[in-house]
């Protein structure tokens, strides 16, 4: 039964990839790099950018006031 669902899930993806490439052409269109799944930084399971900012320069009292 699962392998069923898995076979007719790979021919679906082929048609489409067929269907999409046809498109692509009869509408001038380059077609597109596929996404995959986004990266996770090495380090951290979080997701969160490890990338340390640096921390802002303090600012001087304004001597212009009256």
């Amino acid at each position: 039964m699962i392998e069923e669902k898995i076979s007719r899930v790979k021919k679906l993806i082929e048609q489409r990839e067929r269907i999409d490439a046809e498109l692509a052409s009869l509408f001038g269109i380059s077609e597109q790099a596929k996404r995959g799944r986004p990266r996770k930084e090495q380090g951290s399971g979080s997701g969160a950018s490890t990338e340390q900012r640096p921390a802002p320069e303090p600012t001087e009292p304004n001597s212009a006031g009256g």
